[in-house]
């Protein structure tokens, strides 16, 4: 099964990967548990990785001390570290479901499923080799490493932890996705069942063919007027205005008038009965989800006018594809999955953190270039 890259919101990685270990050889400890220890340059990479994101959503300005700043009223420093720190014992957390389920597998399938396969450990292995460079696309810690490596330097984290701990493409992605199937998947212990699959499908996403139509002149060569795109849209309007009439008379066939519009070129478009999430947000599919089963309708969107159709949601063939299927288990279950096993590590008796240690390494100290002191 594949999981999607929606990923907890305070797991910064989402794409991006987490560390397991510093680059000197005898790191300092930031957190264990049992016999698994973490080195601090798991919590530098979190606090890092948490200022980047917030940086490139325009959180944070980098050309202002992190002291002066705030994200959801919190100090930013306070909010990054406590980010870091989740970040960090979710990882630690993570190890552990995954041990235990090793353990409590009763099935060969559902050994099967956590087992670390031979290409995934061929991946692991190619990303650990220092020669894969960032630009034959063969290694992803390999470009992950590249595009960051002056602060991994600077900071001490190693390649290795990357490889190790990513959980887009690393042992720890590896396991976290194993693990996910484990618990959700066919063979699993509590598998997504088609109704709850169906029902979800439903609630979340619109089915829906449509025909667009441009309302403005759509020629890079010559400049329309006022007027004449007046006059285009109403000409336009009233062209979906006529199919619609056809298609609800039986006139004409949508299939036929699908590929039609689709051919026409420059301003027109297409697509018959697509399955788009309601999360997408935008106003024309807003306006799509909100007709009833069968409802054609004349809608204008950004220099467009559409003729659409909602199907309903039971007519779909969406969920036949398994890639699709996959995709939705982890719509419907990873938030629950991961807020589980974070909410678990923060109850843990057996996760213990050095907090001396982490305040030698909070973002406050890293030497992130470009960021103003």
């Amino acid at each position: 099964m594949k999981l999607t890259k929606k990923v907890f919101a305070i797991i910064i990685s989402a794409a991006l990967a987490l560390s397991m270990a510093a680059c000197s050889s005898k790191p300092e400890i930031a957190a264990t548990n049992g016999n698994f220890s973490v080195p601090v340059g798991v919590y530098t990479y979190y606090a890092y990785y948490t200022y980047r994101g917030l940086a490139q959503n325009g959180q944070i300005d980098p050309t202002k001390s992190l002291k002066s700043q705030t994200i959801a009223e919190k100090p930013a420093i306070e909010y990054i570290n406590e980010a870091a720190l989740d970040n960090l014992r979710y990882m630690i957390q993570l190890e552990e479901e995954y041990t235990k389920a090793l353990a409590a597998a009763s099935t060969e399938e559902q050994k099967a499923i956590l087992e670390i396969t031979d290409a995934q450990k061929n991946i692991l292995a190619l990303e650990n080799d220092d020669s894969t460079s960032a630009t034959n696309g063969a290694s992803l810690a390999g470009t992950q490493y590249a595009q960051e490596k002056d602060f991994y330097e600077k900071n001490g984290v190693a390649k290795d932890s990357i490889v190790l701990a990513s959980l887009d493409g690393g042992l720890a992605g590896f396991k976290q996705q194993k693990l996910f199937e484990y618990n959700y998947g066919a063979n699993g212990v509590t598998p997504v069942t088609d109704e709850e699959l169906k029902a979800y499908y439903a609630s979340n996403y619109v089915y829906f063919s449509y025909i667009s139509v441009p309302t403005e002149n759509t020629s890079s060569e010559t400049a329309a007027t006022e007027e004449e795109n007046a006059a285009i849209k109403t000409a336009a309007l009233a062209e979906m205005n006529t199919l619609k009439a056809d298609l609800q008379s039986g006139k004409k066939n949508l299939t036929t008038v699908v590929e039609e519009y689709a051919a026409k070129g420059t301003g027109y478009s297409a697509l018959e009965k697509q399955s788009v999430p309601v999360s997408q947000g935008s106003e024309l599919l807003t306006q799509i989800a909100a007709l009833k089963d069968n409802e054609y309708a004349v809608l204008e969107n950004s220099g467009s006018a559409y003729l659409v159709v909602k199907h309903a949601a039971a007519e779909s063939k969406y969920l036949d594809n398994e890639d699709n299927k996959a995709n939705m288990i982890s719509d419907l279950k990873i938030g629950d999955f991961q807020q589980k096993i974070l909410d678990d590590a923060k109850a843990s008796k057996t996760i213990v953190i050095d907090h001396k240690v982490l305040a030698k390494f909070g973002v406050e100290k890293l030497k992130i270039t470009g960021q103003a002191k």
